[in-house]
């Protein structure tokens, strides 16, 4: 998820398994470190849970408008 400056990766549902650990979510400042080095997740906390809120948002609106592939919505 990208929004400005800020870059947050989260658990995937395809690719992965609890067999790669316990998945911590990562939040970078591309401003500041576009090598993402640095997890800022645990210094923000509010805007790791704005994301993922929008993400889940997100999610929930492309299933509900989803349609079968070459099929019209007419």
């Amino acid at each position: 998820m990208r929004l400005g400056k800020w870059k947050l990766h989260v658990k995937k549902s395809i690719g992965w398994t609890e067999e790669n650990g316990t998945f911590t979510p990562l939040l970078i400042n591309l401003d500041e470190d576009i090598s993402e080095t640095t997890n800022l997740a645990a210094q923000e906390p509010e805007l790791v849970e704005r994301l993922s809120r929008l993400i889940k948002e997100f999610d929930q609106r492309l299933s509900e408008e989803s349609r079968p592939v070459g099929t019209s919505q007419e």
